[in-house]
């Protein structure tokens, strides 16, 4: 078996062949993330506590390498699979919940793009498909959505927290892992994603919880925003929809008209303004995808990417100034860097 060190050092020189800021950037970014790997393959966070089990991390860096062409070491397989419970998931060490239904779509997502067997990917999409609020929940503002993903699921009408977010991340892992019983599952994603939809026409954070969406809200409803627009866009695509689709159609001109190479846009006034900034890795990544995925004004793209270069340390790495959002964390903050340089429009 090829050893990691060995392995990832010669994806790195392979990188280094390229020319420019990008790719430079990218090669530095592999660099940072291997020095943040541990000895088992995982990537623990060494900042945020929450983070400290590597199991949302891990499969967040490792989906970044995949994306940027280096591919992932057999260490971090056996750490993936041997971090599942008995129920399939990730994210319930014995330092509490750590984003269970992150941590597994996340996890789905890898072994889809690394060809795992389906031994491995089978008890990541079971633990998903049983997380969804389908069976029961009719109606209902949460219907379709993904919640956290704690041993006691939500029962109706008490659907405890359901976000965009996470229903993305599991939209998509179940759309790149292609097995026939994804399908309902994502119809109901569609079906969540649309309830969605903001004033403006991109997306909010959360359908059944107009508290939390940060681009405020008003009597005729609640701003739509930079990542939570992307969000939607992502599961919109990723469910088979295409810009033929109005909800598509229209969240893709709000995305458009809205565009920001530094910070998270939709969020310059209330209560929220304060995460504009704090979540420029996460809006990199999402602006990234939609725009190669649907198009963006020209150089667009390649502006955004030199942005996201020029953003990084010394040491290679990525760290946001603000811990608001975790991305003071240089494993997630460079992860989220390398999958927006990754992006290339089609």
């Amino acid at each position: 078996m090829i050893d990691r060190r060995v392995f990832l050092a010669g994806a790195t020189a392979a990188l280094a062949c390229r020319s420019g800021p990008v790719p430079r950037a990218i090669e530095d970014g592999v660099a940072a993330l291997r020095r943040l790997q541990a000895a088992d393959g995982s990537f623990p966070s060494p900042v945020v506590g929450l983070l400290r089990s590597g199991h949302t991390t891990t499969p967040l860096a490792a989906l970044a390498l995949l994306a940027v062409g280096v591919g992932v070491d057999e260490d971090t397989h056996r750490f993936l699979a041997s971090a599942r419970d008995d129920e399939g998931a990730l994210g319930r060490s014995g330092l509490g919940i750590e984003y269970p239904v992150y941590a597994t779509a996340l996890a789905l997502s890898v072994a889809a793009a690394a060809g795992r067997p389906e031994a491995e990917r089978a008890p990541l999409r079971t633990f998903l498909l049983g997380q969804q609020l389908i069976d029961g929940w009719d109606g209902h503002p949460a219907e379709g959505g993904f919640p956290i993903g704690a041993r006691i699921r939500p029962s109706p009408p008490d659907f405890g927290h359901v976000d965009l977010s996470m229903t993305r991340t599991a939209a998509e892992a179940l759309a790149a892992d292609g097995h026939p019983s994804s399908a309902a599952a994502l119809a109901g994603v569609a079906r969540y994603t649309r309830r969605s939809v903001g004033l403006g026409g991109g997306f909010v954070y959360s359908a059944p919880e107009p508290g939390l969406n940060k681009g405020g809200c008003t009597d005729d409803g609640c701003r739509s925003y930079g990542t939570a627009t992307t969000d939607g866009l992502r599961a919109m695509l990723a469910c088979g929809y295409t810009v033929d689709d109005p909800t598509v159609r229209d969240a893709w001109s709000w995305w458009k008209a809205n565009l920001d190479v530094k910070r998270n846009p939709g969020l310059q006034e209330g209560n929220f303004k304060m995460f504009a900034d704090p979540m420029r890795g996460y809006w990199w990544w999402g602006a990234a995808v939609v725009a190669a995925r649907l198009g963006a004004p020209p150089g667009w793209l390649a502006a955004l990417q030199a942005e996201v270069a020029a953003a990084r340390r010394p040491d290679g790495s990525w760290a946001n100034p603000s811990a608001l959002q975790k991305e003071d964390c240089p494993v997630v903050a460079t992860s989220l860097a390398l999958l927006a340089l990754s992006a290339r429009e089609a």
